[in-house]
């Protein structure tokens, strides 16, 4: 039986598709530790992550006004944009 959790899921040997982190401090249902954890293990591996935690935003990532929403749009569309046609075989 697979693993649930993503972090317990990692193989190493296997690939994967670039991995954007967003994470908040602000967040009050996830814990940024299991962000940091999970890029930490990822960069261990080789992997290719981008880590993100900002001390606002929430558990969306977007509360906090306009602007932190625009910012984080914007972190995202570029993200996925650099990394269109990155694929991987899990």
């Amino acid at each position: 039986m697979e693993p649930l959790c993503p972090f317990h899921a990692l193989r190493a040997g296997r690939d994967y598709s670039p991995l954007l982190l967003l994470t908040s401090t602000a967040d009050d249902r996830v814990h940024p530790a299991h962000a940091r954890t999970m890029a930490y293990r990822m960069e261990a591996m080789g992997l290719d992550v981008s880590y993100v935690e900002t001390s606002e935003g929430g558990h969306t990532g977007t509360a906090g006004g306009t602007a932190r929403k625009a910012t984080t749009t914007a972190l995202i569309h570029t993200f996925a944009w650099r990394n269109a046609g990155e694929t991987a075989s899990a």
